[in-house]
């Protein structure tokens, strides 16, 4: 029954009982609730309908906005685009937050509202839904589409020891490295432009766990060689559960991260700030964040940079499972900013 035959017959009941003088039996009161409950579920959905429409009109209409900021800037600097947004006068406002990327002779613009990300690029400047993989403060990247190579020109192309080439997040074949969870793991021509002290950096990446025997043990994703740097990867429980974690090699010292799902592909990112006492580790789940959790090992200093690998540490930690698109940030990454790489399509 259409809402408006609704509404009519409810009043047509209300005002024959009137005339009547009659009083609601109960099973008649029951279907005056029940219609009106459906009334109201009627208004809410119309309403949040027209909410995330006039939602996603703000976002499209910022999106546009940006992009003729950028053409103009282009126009204004011999066809290069602008390193950064705030360079052709882009800002975050409100609730809306932003991604950009400059690379390869083009660009790629994001804004974020309520976990949502809409996208235009160089090639296509209509907004849409989709994200951007920002290269603003990025130091390493391994996109392992059929080798290890540092694809952020850093110069960190990685050695594969034992490690195969897989299926990746995408389904595309050899787009990732798979690690048996014993000796294998890939390691780095250099890691200096990784080897932070103190301040502010940022570790995401995509990983499909294998599962986990039921022991407590460590799975390293990106780890130093040495005791006393920093570590990200998956800390196990007796119980097989695995949890995402940053640390010192020399002990697991942090609280760990959040439960992560094993045989399936999740996005990780850790974003560490040098406190020192306590530091802090903010981590995100496939883009949305899970918590932030103190990290006080003001005691022992900051980190002390040693040679990384990838999938290992020194001789134990041997990854279980398959990483693709491992990403290093010499930065803090913002919230909007790893919405936007989540909805990234496969790079």
């Amino acid at each position: 029954m259409p809402m408006p035959s609704i509404m009519l017959f409810v009043k047509m009941s209300m005002q024959s009982k009137q005339l009547s003088g009659k009083g609601f039996t109960i099973v008649e009161l029951l279907i005056v609730i029940v219609v009106i409950a459906i009334l109201a579920a009627i208004t809410i959905v119309a309403y949040n309908g027209i909410q995330q429409r006039a939602q996603s009109s703000a976002v499209e209409s910022a999106i546009s906005q940006a992009v003729r900021k950028i053409e103009l800037y282009k126009v204004d600097h011999n066809g290069a685009y602008p390193p950064t947004p705030a360079d052709a006068g882009i800002t975050a406002s409100g609730d809306l937050g932003i991604a950009y990327s400059a690379a390869s002779g083009g660009y790629c613009v994001s804004y974020v509202r309520n976990a949502t990300s809409y996208v235009a690029t160089n090639a296509d400047t209509k907004p849409r839904s989709g994200g951007c993989a920002t290269d603003n403060g990025l130091v390493a990247e391994w996109l392992f589409n059929g080798n290890a190579n540092d694809t952020s020109g850093s110069g960190m192309n990685g050695t594969v020891n034992g490690a195969t080439l897989s299926a990746g997040r995408s389904g595309q074949t050899n787009t990732a490295y798979a690690f048996s969870g014993a000796t294998q793991y890939i390691s780095l021509a250099s890691s200096v432009p990784i080897n932070f002290t103190n301040g502010q950096f940022s570790v995401s990446t995509w990983v499909n766990i294998s599962t986990l025997p039921a022991a407590a043990t460590w799975y390293d994703i990106l780890s130093s060689t040495g005791t006393g740097d920093w570590s990200f990867g998956i800390n196990a429980t007796a119980a097989g559960v695995g949890r995402a974690m940053m640390t010192k090699v020399s002990q697991t010292d942090s609280p760990a991260g959040p439960t992560v799902e094993q045989n399936s592909w999740k996005m990780l990112t850790a974003v560490y700030t040098y406190g020192p006492s306590p530091s802090t580790v903010e981590y995100y789940i496939d883009g949305v964040s899970t918590g932030s959790v103190n990290w006080n090992h003001s005691t022992q200093g900051s980190f002390t940079p040693v040679t990384k690998r990838i999938g290992s540490r020194a001789s134990s930690g041997y990854f279980r499972g398959a990483i693709d698109e491992l990403r290093v940030y010499n930065r803090a990454l913002t919230a909007a900013e790893i919405t936007s790489l989540f909805a990234a399509g496969h790079q």
